[in-house]
């Protein structure tokens, strides 16, 4: 009787610790990170009602846009399946999320075929970062009037009228169009975000970049040469000769002072004269600057 009631005690022991388990698992692997925060998302192959509100709220040229979250990160197989279904993957988002888009005569019914585990229109909250989100533009991106720069991911290339349209709708401004990286930079009323965000062809909302600024220090490091010239190794560049061939001469600087010969006639280039400074550059006036061999002579 006692060893019963111990097999008894350890199956229920069992059974709790696995239904636990996975339920932990199953919680972790249905939250989706968004830059705007983690989102828990239900299971919800099988609700009509999710597709009537991406018909209503994705469409855009006869193709539908939203978000589908996989049990587990397709293989090749399957995507070659969805691809042959006519189900274009665009963006990763993590876990196991990917953006996709459809025919508008596509029939949601087909989804739960492929292993997925919901579907759902993007809201506008998960379509911003937090400085949108909340309203908190960085300097370089506020204008006068209440104006922000930001830049608009858009799904996939669309017509640019639709965008100019869509944009002079709700007040904004077209400053800048990039087919190839799919964004749009717009100028627009903070009053008018939360409609701009809710244009069926916007992916993602954020600031614009500041300006870039002249620095070397990168062009150095992710190469690892800093060790060179670095501690007791002290390896300068003393006695070496180097040689760039470019698309145009270096340019004058004083980095490269009574140590460069121009063996050509030829326009300087920015390009060329970068890829100097990065390899022999004084560093005079910024030692972050400085090249890798900053004691070599070089020839271009």
């Amino acid at each position: 009787m006692n060893r019963i009631k111990s097999l008894l005690s350890l199956t229920l022991f069992i059974f709790a610790f696995q239904s636990i388990f996975f339920s932990d698992f199953s919680n972790a692997q249905s939250t989706i990170h968004f830059k705007s925060g983690d989102f828990e998302i239900v299971s919800n192959i099988t609700n009509k009602f999710i597709a009537k509100e991406i018909e209503a709220k994705t469409l855009v040229e006869n193709r539908y846009y939203f978000a589908v979250q996989f049990y587990q990160v397709p293989s090749t197989e399957l995507k070659q399946q969805l691809s042959r279904n006519d189900i274009q993957l665009i963006d990763y988002i993590p876990n196991n999320c990917y953006m996709v888009s459809v025919k508008k005569d596509f029939d949601f019914s087909r989804l739960s075929k492929f292993a997925i585990r919901s579907y759902f229109a993007l809201s506008s909250e998960q379509k911003m970062d937090n400085f949108t989100l909340h309203n908190q533009f960085p300097k370089w991106a506020r204008g006068s009037n209440g104006k922000v720069d930001l830049v608009v991911t858009t799904f996939a290339d669309f017509n640019s009228r639709l965008i100019t349209e869509s944009i002079e709708q709700i007040g904004g401004k077209l400053l800048l169009e990039s087919k190839l990286f799919r964004t749009v930079n717009i100028q627009v009323d903070t009053h008018a975000i939360s409609k701009l965000a809710a244009l069926p062809w916007v992916q993602w909302i954020e600031p614009i970049a500041p300006k870039p600024t002249i620095e070397n220090l990168p062009g150095k490091t992710l190469h690892r040469s800093n060790i060179l010239n670095d501690g007791s190794r002290n390896l300068t560049g003393d006695g070496v000769k180097m040689g760039i061939w470019d698309g145009g001469i270096v340019g004058p600087h004083m980095d490269f002072t009574a140590r460069l010969t121009e063996a050509e006639t030829y326009l300087s280039s920015d390009h060329a004269t970068h890829v100097a400074g990065t390899m022999a550059g004084a560093g005079l006036t910024l030692r972050l600057g400085r090249g890798r061999l900053f004691h070599t002579l070089g020839s271009a």
